[in-house]
């Protein structure tokens, strides 16, 4: 079972300046509060502490390297989803893991964010490399249109299995960040009755909603 603590939020940080320092200037209070998920950049965004976009060596070291001088000695998830492209899924069975070493060397405790596909796809063996050596836990980020596929119980089932985790040792995120929000009332329903559904599928160590998407361009229309 996972033992993250009694957290009553879980904002989605992309891990750049303005969020990371930001968390630096939080009550102690607040940060007792909080279970983020921390998103790396897409590479090909400038970084804002080096004016530069990150070489695929830095890509590997400077987000755990940061992710551990931000976010030290408290869990939280950490989601590398941008860096399959630009990194190469045929190498991730190297980069990924050391991704999670740096962090941890940092003295961070992130749990890997990954999406059904990714799993299904080329990624697992990196994926499983990372939980079975690094971390032993997962955070499992199921999306809208997942949830409305008839095999959603047959495909997480089959996830844990090859990857040979139970619910327990997992985090199930459900990803509402492509849904209209704009009625609370009708949302609600469908969120509980989506939290039926899953907890259905296993006793999960933690069950979270997320809601966030992030503007194409900047500044947001």
């Amino acid at each position: 079972m996972l033992n993250i603590g009694s957290y009553v939020y879980s904002p989605v940080l992309r891990l750049k300046q303005g969020e990371y320092t930001a968390l630096g200037q939080l009550p102690l209070d607040v940060l007792a509060r909080l279970f983020p998920l921390f998103v790396i950049p897409p590479p090909k965004e400038r970084d804002p502490e080096l004016q530069r976009a990150l070489t695929a060596s830095e890509l590997v070291l400077i987000p755990g390297q940061r992710l551990g001088r931000h976010w030290p000695l408290r869990p939280c998830m950490f989601d590398p989803r941008y860096l399959f492209k630009k990194l190469g899924i045929d190498t991730a069975t190297e980069w990924l893991p050391e991704l999670f070493r740096v962090a941890i060397g940092a003295h961070a405790l992130p749990i890997p964010v990954s999406d059904l596909r990714t799993i299904e796809g080329g990624a697992f063996d990196a994926i499983h490399a990372v939980v079975r050596d690094i971390t032993h836990n997962l955070a499992l980020r199921v999306t809208l249109d997942d949830l409305t596929r008839a095999d959603l119980r047959k495909r997480i089932h089959s996830v844990l299995l090859k990857l040979v985790l139970k619910p327990q040792e997992c985090i199930l995120i459900l990803d509402f960040g492509k849904a209209e929000m704009s009625n609370p009332e009708a949302v609600s329903d469908i969120l509980l009755a989506e939290f039926q559904k899953v907890m259905e599928f296993g006793l999960w160590g933690q069950v979270i909603w997320h809601a966030t998407s992030y503007p194409e361009k900047n500044p947001a229309t």
